[in-house]
């Protein structure tokens, strides 16, 4: 059964708080009544009200100091108040004051419940988007993005130097790397939180659509355009914009969008009026951009625009000493999803999805473990069980299993050293190229060469 809404009614005059008490309640609402406005403020620091029916003249005690202290004290609960005159100049003073609305003492029964109604309503919707807002920051709060090896502390560190400024943001990394999660990360631990996040993922639009779905068309602009609407820069005004897989917005519209980020302006599709926007951009890409600038296929003015701070994402082959803390996670989180009673993955089975190279990156990983929650017999995830969900690898061999009683450390070491020689046979053994390649400096890349004896076969 909903809770019934308390109101209060402050006002010296008892027949008026006596009809009004009983329409109220006759409505379902919980009423307190004081005629004595010296009782007023004693009363709602005793009680919590939802909404407070305020009289302007009230004798010795003026109704806008008491409107003032509400105001300092509970900003959040609407007041409407009565007056006698419906006086102008005191309903604006009253709503300068930041009372929600106003109402005259002869108004009709109807006209007060309407107003009653769209207060609470008001105050009902801005404790849910509070609460949005709550969990939105929780969810997306940088501490999620799960990970202790030394690349995601290297994100961390830029996350937490960017969130705050209004710097565009370049994120890299390959599919599933979890870029869109930085993104959002980024704005909702930033002071445009409580405005809008909008993602686009140019990859996902036609060419033809983009340039309405970014930037908005006029009613009559296009064959099928009936009505004006609103751009994904538009919706996204006070809070940041996602471009995902931003290598493929055609060069038409990285004009246009370079256009945004130097003045903050467009027009929509069909319109030739300005239209403000401050938006923050950020982007994302598992493409390598500054090969596109020299193949002429994106713009290098918009690459040095967008590319304030490059975030790169490591792929998870690359960071394989976190998988066990993401496994910990996503076990947790399904079973709270499916109501499941998975309590541990056993060290077979942890090393069995260590062996795999994750080509789908944590996204993958992800979709295997929830498979796993869903479909363990027992307590335990087996090794069996992995067996069941994890795709069989081209030229995996049963030579490749790691034995059981592999160190975490020794697991580290064969997938990096794997990895390497497997980057510098796609190179052609270039030294350079491979580094870059795996996102390490040329001295880094020697180290590793040498340290597990990785040698060009002759």
């Amino acid at each position: 059964m909903p809770r019934q809404s308390k109101i209060l009614i402050v006002d010296d005059d008892p027949v008026f708080c006596e009809l009004k008490m009983q329409l109220l309640e006759d409505r379902g609402y919980s009423v307190t009544i004081i005629t004595d406005g010296s009782r007023a403020m004693p009363a709602l620091k005793e009680k919590r009200f939802d909404l407070v029916l305020l009289d302007l003249n009230l004798g010795d005690v003026g109704g806008l100091d008491i409107l003032r202290e509400t105001e300092a004290l509970y900003p959040d609960l609407p007041v409407i108040i009565i007056t006698a005159y419906a006086s102008i100049e005191n309903a604006v003073s009253a709503m300068k004051l930041g009372a929600y609305d106003y109402i005259a003492k002869t108004a009709s029964s109807d006209e007060m419940m309407i107003k009653v109604h769209h207060a609470l309503q008001a105050k009902e919707n801005e404790n849910k988007i509070k609460t949005l807002e709550a969990t939105l920051e929780k969810r997306y709060a940088f501490q999620n993005i799960i990970g202790k090896s030394d690349k995601m502390q290297e994100v961390y560190k830029l996350v937490e130097t960017v969130y705050d400024t209004d710097v565009p943001v370049l994120i890299r990394g390959e599919t599933g790397t979890g870029k869109e999660l930085v993104a959002r990360a980024i704005h909702f631990n930033s002071s445009r939180k409580h405005c809008r996040f909008v993602a686009l993922n140019c990859a996902a639009i036609h060419e033809n659509l983009m340039e309405s779905e970014l930037f908005g068309h006029e009613k009559g602009s296009f064959t099928g355009a009936h009505i004006q609407r609103k751009g994904k820069l538009e919706d996204a005004d006070g809070g940041s914009i996602f471009l995902d897989e931003i290598g493929d917005l055609p060069l038409n519209l990285q004009a246009k969008l370079l256009r945004v980020l130097q003045e903050k302006k467009f027009e929509r599709v069909g319109s030739n009026v300005e239209i403000s926007s401050d938006v923050r951009i950020l982007s994302a890409t598992n493409r390598d951009l500054q090969v596109m600038v020299k193949e002429g296929k994106f713009r290098e003015d918009l690459f040095y625009r967008i590319n304030v701070v490059e975030i790169k994402l490591p792929a998870l082959r690359e960071r394989i000493e976190d998988l066990p803390l993401l496994v910990e996670h996503f076990v947790s989180d399904f079973n709270k999803k499916h109501k499941k009673n998975t309590k541990k993955i056993s060290p077979e089975a942890m090393q069995a999805l260590g062996l795999y190279s994750w080509p789908g990156n944590v996204r993958e990983l992800q979709h295997v473990v929830e498979k796993l929650v869903l479909f363990s017999s027992g307590d335990t995830i087996t090794e069996l069980d992995t067996k069941r969900f994890i795709p069989k690898e081209e030229g995996s061999s049963s030579e490749s299993m790691i034995t059981p009683g592999m160190t975490l450390e020794e697991l580290r070491n064969k997938t990096e050293k794997e990895y390497f020689e497997k980057i510098l046979a796609e190179t052609r053994w270039n030294v350079t190229e491979a580094a870059k390649k795996a996102g390490v400096d040329r001295k880094t890349m020697y180290i590793k060469m040498s340290q597990y004896g990785i040698k060009r076969a002759e």
